[in-house]
């Protein structure tokens, strides 16, 4: 067994909203990521189909037909047809790349603050992280994720270990047996719903140092505004979603 810091089960409420919130705000910036490189993807298919959005032949044949319809029908003289076909197709197939240009200038704008809003966010969780570390680093580095400390808290918190040692010790025997029958650490839901008693009793802080409270207000503030860039990425994401669903042929949205 290795010797592992001797470190009070009090902490362990506090720096489990550390690191969970920390956790949020870091899922939130992969899920910006992970929305920016998809609306990338669509607005390049959006820009090979604007380039295809002219249809000269396909507006001339069409005038031609038109014309001769209202030559037909009407008696119009067959070139003010062909002449308004021109002007209702061609004007037509400018409207539409109008349209798509608007949005995905428009989408270039959003994605560029929402990058600023993001890497504003980093600059900001490393400061808080590295503030955190006061309390995070009482916890074993391989410990040091909201999962585990969750699973140290329910060891003690159940009776299975009498001491942080113990409780070091159980959770390192149960991830190394994990990792001999190939099983990754818990699912981070399953393992909160597994130990839903637990999980409340480190959701609820009571009795905060101010300077503790305000560490914990000030990263989910954090977590609060990576949520919203998230929300406004969504918005520009169903914009060209929309788009992509009315100009981009469905065999090239599938890739």
């Amino acid at each position: 067994m290795e010797n592992y810091p001797e470190t009070t089960s009090k902490d362990l409420p506090y720096i489990f909203q550390l690191l969970e919130s920390e956790d949020k705000v870091v899922d939130s910036i992969t899920s910006l990521e992970d929305d920016m490189n998809r609306i990338d993807n669509k607005k390049r298919k959006l820009n090979v189909d604007l380039i295809k959005q002219s249809h000269t032949v396909r507006d001339i044949i069409l005038s031609v037909v038109l014309a001769t319809i209202l030559t037909l029908l009407f008696h119009f003289s067959f070139i003010v047809g062909f002449i308004i076909g021109l002007i209702i197709f061609v004007g037509y197939d400018f409207y539409k790349k109008n349209t798509i240009k608007s949005s995905i200038n428009d989408s270039d704008l959003q994605i560029q603050k929402i990058d600023a809003k993001k890497n504003s966010v980093q600059d900001r969780l490393d400061e808080l992280v590295q503030k955190n570390s006061k309390y995070t680093n009482k916890i074993p580095e391989k410990f040091r994720d909201s999962d585990s400390v969750l699973m140290l808290f329910n060891y003690l918190y159940y009776g299975q270990a009498d001491n942080m040692k113990e409780a070091y010790n159980l959770l390192d025997l149960e991830y190394k047996h994990q990792e001999e029958m190939g099983i990754l650490k818990e699912n981070s839901d399953l393992l909160k719903e597994n130990n839903q008693v637990a999980y409340q009793q480190l959701s609820e802080l009571k009795g905060l140092s101010a300077a503790q409270e305000e560490q914990l207000n000030s990263m989910q503030e954090l977590s609060a505004t990576a949520l919203d860039a998230n929300v406004n990425l969504k918005h520009a994401d169903n914009r060209l979603r929309g788009l992509e669903n009315q100009f981009v042929p469905e065999y090239k949205r599938r890739n």
